[in-house]
């Protein structure tokens, strides 16, 4: 599967991303890895805000360029309500959204984040709002 993720940082700005391995990614960003993204090392990722899923990295290419083009208001509109991206989508591009699914790992997360970062020493912050 392939993942669409937006994540809001210290200084209240959205990061959007896309990514094969979710745990992984987050990470990266959240743990300001080597690898993690030099925007999420400067601005400190402190919340996972949502998450979608696509069937092809096409498909989540697209979505991520569509979501980083988006103004900010736009981007706390899908921050409120994630299924809102297909009808941006739609409204916007005049033309129907690539296959999106909300992913069943975003209600899940709160309990899959412990389970993933249960054994790390390292401080990670609140991953996603309702941790």
């Amino acid at each position: 599967m392939n993942y669409i993720y937006m994540i809001k940082c210290q200084d209240e700005s959205y990061y959007t991303g896309i990514t094969k391995d979710i745990k992984k990614r987050l990470q990266q960003h959240f743990y300001k890895e080597k690898q993690g993204a030099k925007y999420t090392k400067s601005r400190q990722a402190v919340e996972l805000e949502a998450l979608w899923e696509t069937s092809s990295w096409p498909e989540a290419c697209r979505l991520e360029y569509f979501i980083k083009s988006l103004s900010r208001k736009e981007k706390e509109q899908l921050v409120k309500i994630p299924s809102a991206l297909r009808e941006l989508y739609r409204k916007k591009k005049n033309q129907e959204p690539p296959e999106i699914v909300i992913s069943e790992y975003f209600e899940k997360l709160p309990v899959l984040l412990k389970d993933w970062f249960s054994g790390e020493e390292k401080s990670h912050g609140n991953f996603i709002k309702s941790l």
